[in-house]
C-alpha cells in the first residue's frame, strides 16, 4: 500500500546539522523491513547511523570489503564531503529535536521516556532507576546489556516490592511502568548528583561510573543497599536456578525536568529506540519503526532516519554482530535510498558519521558513473 512520506529540499545546513527546507512529497512502500521509495516528487533525507565508523583494532579492511555493500560504497564515493559539529549521538538527537545542547550526563532522558510509559512527567524531577545485572569480574563489577534480562511482569512487581521502601528517605516515589524502565520521581527537589547514562556504562566496570556530586556518598550507600536486598530476592533465586541473569542492582541515570516543548524538527522520524520515540512524542514529531509502514501529514516536510543496530553491537563489543548489522543496513536502508537517488525521487541525501563528516549527495552526483568507487573500508575505518 502506498503511503505518503513528506520530505524537503535543503538550501543550507547549519553548523549543528539542522536543515532549512521547503516542502515536497513522495510515497513509500514497506515490504519485509525494507524502505521502498515510490515515485511522485523528490524528497530530502537526513540519515544518521551511529557507530558507522569502526575501529581498525576490532574490524579489518578485509572484513568490510569482502561484504557486498554497493549502496554504501556508491554513496560514500560520489557524495560531497563536508564537516559538521560532531558530538555524541544522544546529545545530537537532543539538539536536533529541542534546539538546545545538553551534555550526556545531564540529558533529561527519564522525564521524556516516562511520558511514553504513561506517567505524568510534567512536574518535578525524574530519574531512571533501571534493573541491571552487574557481573563480578576480577577487580570490579561489569554492567551487562540490560536487554539480556527479559523480566516478566510478575518478576518486575515482586522486585519492585522488595526495594520500594529503600527510597522513602530520598524524597522519591518509585514507579515501574515497564519491565525494563523504572523511575524515581522527586516532587520537591532533585538529588545533588550527576549520573552516567546507562548506554555509556554497558560492558564497563562500574566503580568509577557511580553517581557524583555533593550527595554521592548517600547514593553510593543506596547502591550497596539495593544489591544486598536484591541478592536475597526470591526472583533472583529462581532466575539463578534456571540459568538466567540476575537483577542485582538498579542503575540511576537520566535525571532532569521535562524540557520545554518545541516545534517539530522533522516531518517524520524513522527508526531509533525508546529515547528517539520519546523525543518525537515530546516535539509532536511523527515516529515510525523501520519495520513499519510510514504515514506523514502533508503539512510536515522532511525525514530523519536513524538506525542504532551498529551502535548496539559496538556497545556490547561484538565485531561480528557489527558486520552483520552493516550488511542488514545496506540491504534494508542504503539500497532503497540509493535507487531513489538515481531515479531522482530523492533530491538530497545527507549521511552523518561519527567523525564529524557529512556526506551530501544529489541525483546528479549519484549518476556520476565516471567517478571511481573507492573501497568502503577507506571511509569506515579509523
Amino acid at each position: 500500500m502506498a503511503r505518503i512520506l513528506a520530505a524537503s529540499r535543503q538550501d543550507a545546513m547549519t553548523a549543528s546539522g539542522r536543515p532549512h527546507h521547503t516542502v515536497l512529497y513522495i510515497p513509500t512502500y514497506q515490504f519485509k523491513n525494507k524502505i521502498h521509495i515510490g515515485k511522485l516528487r523528490a524528497m530530502e533525507v537526513t540519515l544518521n547511523i551511529p557507530a558507522l565508523i569502526a575501529e581498525s583494532a576490532e574490524i579489518s579492511s578485509d572484513d568490510i570489503d569482502h561484504l557486498s555493500l554497493p549502496g554504501f560504497q556508491s554513496i560514500f564515493s560520489r557524495a560531497a564531503r563536508q564537516q559538521y559539529e560532531s558530538f555524541p549521538y544522544e546529545e545530537w538527537l537532543f539538539q536536533q529535536f529541542t534546539g538546545s545542547r545538553c551534555k550526556l550526563n545531564q540529558l533529561p532522558v527519564a522525564s521524556l521516556t516516562a511520558a511514553v510509559d504513561g506517567l505524568d512527567s510534567s512536574t518535578g524531577w525524574w530519574m531512571r532507576a533501571d534493573p541491571v545485572y552487574l557481573h563480578p569480574d576480577t577487580h570490579s563489577l561489569i554492567l551487562q546489556d540490560p536487554k539480556g534480562l527479559s523480566l516478566t511482569m510478575a518478576e518486575r512487581d515482586e522486585l519492585a516490592d522488595n526495594v520500594r521502601s529503600l527510597f522513602a528517605d530520598y524524597g522519591a516515589s518509585f514507579h515501574t511502568p515497564s519491565t525494563s524502565r523504572w523511575y524515581l520521581h522527586f516532587a520537591e527537589q532533585p538529588p545533588a548528583v550527576t549520573c552516567t547514562p546507562l548506554f555509556e556504562a554497558i560492558m564497563q566496570p562500574v566503580n568509577d561510573l557511580l553517581p557524583e556530586g555533593a550527595e554521592r556518598r548517600r547514593w553510593h550507600t543506596l547502591f550497596n543497599e539495593l544489591q544486598m536486598v536484591l541478592n536475597q530476592s526470591m526472583v533472583n533465586e529462581n532466575r539463578s536456578y534456571y540459568g538466567q541473569q540476575l537483577v542485582n542492582s538498579l542503575w540511576f541515570w537520566g535525571l532532569g525536568q521535562k524540557p520545554q516543548t518545541t516545534s517539530p524538527a522533522y516531518g517524520c522520524c524513522i527508526g531509533g529506540g525508546d529515547y528517539v520515540q520519546a523525543l518525537c512524542r515530546h516535539t509532536s514529531n511523527r515516529h515510525r519503526h523501520l519495520a513499519d509502514g510510514i504515514t506523514v501529514s502533508r503539512y510536515q516536510d522532511n525525514a530523519l532516519i536513524v538506525d542504532e543496530r551498529l551502535l548496539s553491537a559496538h556497545r556490547v563489543r561484538q565485531p561480528g554482530q557489527w558486520l552483520t548489522a552493516l550488511a542488514d543496513v545496506e540491504r534494508e536502508i542504503m539500497q532503497p535510498l540509493w535507487q531513489g537517488l538515481k531515479r531522482g525521487d530523492i533530491s538530497r541525501l545527507r549521511l552523518l558519521t561519527d567523525d564529524g563528516s557529512l556526506y551530501a549527495i544529489s541525483p546528479s552526483q549519484a549518476r556520476a558513473f565516471w567517478k571511481r568507487l573507492r573501497p568502503l573500508s577507506s571511509f569506515l575505518l579509523t
